[in-house]
């Protein structure tokens, strides 16, 4: 993967999931790099970091972006500054968005050359840098979506990636009340996912596909005082179900 020019220094700044994950690949790759924890490290020796970089990737909270990058830009004023949020729309720094969920266990090289980066120039600066030139090294698919419909992008991938699993932790929490196996319900959407990705919308089953309104209203009989009732009925009315 390492094909860098050898005046390629990255300065990675983090300590969270995201910033574990990226350190990982830097190091495995032998690229040249210094990473950073605005908790353990002086501000001389951040100063110090940034100047000798010229990358510097910020893998920090949303609401710590900007203001870090106001206090440390002058000691690194010709470095390309790089965040990673999704949500974040900057006047200056490049966004570079992994689609993609992390957990505490960094993925293997393998899983992480398949996530696709979102790109978004700063406001101040539309010029059309290219992915490497952002991402030094990484060879990752990637789109380029503009500040203005990044909002929307953002709202979708939380809907896509986080409002499954609030359904999926209050479903297997009830399934143990009935006292039902947790692995027969992981393995039913095991495979409700693989039908997804490969068959797409047509993947859904069920009783609003078949226009089944009688198991529909036992359904919500069974939920009444449970709080998935409203999600149901909120599902239903999307898929213009009328009862």
């Amino acid at each position: 993967m390492n094909n860098l020019n050898r005046k390629t220094h990255i300065c990675l700044v983090g300590n969270g999931r995201l910033a574990t994950q990226l350190e990982k690949i830097l190091k495995e790759n032998s690229f040249s790099y210094s990473h950073i924890f605005r908790s353990q490290n002086s501000t001389d020796e951040i100063q110090k970091q940034i100047t000798q970089s010229t990358h510097i990737w910020l893998a920090i909270n949303d609401s710590a972006i900007e203001s870090f990058y106001q206090h440390y830009s002058g000691s690194g004023p010709t470095a390309t500054w790089v965040h990673f949020s999704g949500a974040h729309n900057s006047n200056t720094i490049f966004s570079a968005h992994p689609l993609m969920t992390f957990s505490k266990t960094p993925m293997a090289q393998i899983e992480f050359d398949k996530i696709h980066f979102v790109l978004t120039p700063p406001r101040q600066n539309e010029n059309q840098l290219t992915f490497d030139d952002v991402l030094p090294g990484l060879k990752n698919a990637h789109s380029f979506l503009s500040a203005d419909k990044k909002a929307l992008y953002h709202a979708l991938c939380v809907v896509a990636g986080n409002f499954p699993m609030i359904l999926w932790s209050e479903v297997q929490a009830q399934f143990q009340n009935l006292q039902m196996p947790k692995e027969a319900l992981n393995t039913y959407l095991d495979q409700v996912t693989a039908n997804f990705k490969r068959d797409g919308a047509s993947a859904l089953t069920g009783p609003i596909v078949r226009g089944d309104i009688k198991t529909i209203h036992d359904n919500l009989n069974a939920l009444s005082g449970n709080s998935l009732k409203p999600i149901y009925e909120v599902f239903l009315k999307a898929k213009g179900v009328k009862l």
